[in-house]
């Protein structure tokens, strides 16, 4: 399955504020593109039906451009992937690690909903820091 999207979308900060964003920048892609093409790939599917699975994307129908998210499963017509994971550190000071997963599932008319998940834990001397943020993004379909 492959399905075009426009780049631009609208990111919902809070109920009533919403903001411009980059479908490239919520995946962590450095070119920019006016359409990205993304198809999932289903490696595996497991007893309860959901399958793990691999995302492909292509900004502007240019193959070089080609970006696989492998870390990607499928559960009840929602695709989830990790699109990163960092880790830092002081030795004896601080420790930390972040995560940003994206959640895909498609609107009625078409277009890309997107759920981020972006976590962070940190310890500092002993004390833990945890932080979560999950903001939703909406991409048109691109008509072709």
């Amino acid at each position: 399955m492959t399905s075009d999207y426009d780049n631009a979308g609208t990111l919902a900060v809070t109920a009533t504020n919403a903001v411009p964003v980059l479908l490239t920048n919520v995946l962590g892609l450095p070119e920019p593109a006016a359409r990205l093409s993304l198809t999932v790939v289903t490696r595996k599917i497991d007893k309860n039906g959901d399958s793990f699975s691999k995302l492909t994307v292509i900004s502007n129908s240019d193959t070089a451009s080609r970006r696989d998210f492998e870390e990607c499963f499928c559960i009840k017509q929602a695709l989830m992937c990790k699109v990163t994971e960092s880790y830092r550190g002081v030795p004896y000071i601080y420790v930390g690690g972040s995560q940003r997963n994206v959640y895909f599932s498609i609107a009625v008319d078409g277009a890309l909903v997107a759920t981020l998940q972006d976590y962070h834990i940190d310890v500092v001397g002993a004390v833990p820091v945890f932080g979560k943020t999950e903001p939703w993004a909406r991409f048109p379909h691109a008509k072709r």
